[in-house]
């Protein structure tokens, strides 16, 4: 603790020092919390049985993939609906499965993408 002090002691801000310790503090637990819960994550979905969580591709920053564009425009669609809160989860989770399998969009795209956890059925 002493050493941030001294670093922020010489820092000019607007923001008072205590204020900016403590907002760094929160800032590390939130980082640290986000990996617990991706790391709880992968082990609930392993423990479920269903899925198999591919290990090649979660966790990675910078996962590269071939993917037509409706099926990755479904993807995303899907990811926001249940970000509001829009979606029967079980039901439409699986008319999603069911819509990539029988996707025939010949528009394919690069795509790059930060990968918390990937599996499969």
């Amino acid at each position: 603790m002493r050493e941030l002090l001294k670093t922020h002691d010489v820092k000019i801000h607007f923001v008072p020092k205590n204020y900016r310790i403590f907002g760094g503090i929160l800032q590390s637990m939130n980082i640290q919390f986000g990996n617990f819960l991706e790391e709880f994550m992968t082990l609930f979905i392993k423990s479920d049985g269903r899925y198999e969580v591919l290990e090649k591709y979660s966790g990675k920053k910078s996962n590269s993939f071939s993917l037509s564009t409706e099926n990755d425009r479904r993807i995303d669609k899907f990811i926001s609906d249940c970000q509001y809160g829009n979606v029967n989860l079980n039901k439409d989770f699986m008319k999603l499965l069911d819509e990539i399998i029988k996707d025939n969009d010949i528009n394919i795209s690069k795509i790059k993408h930060d990968i918390d956890i990937l599996f499969k059925k």
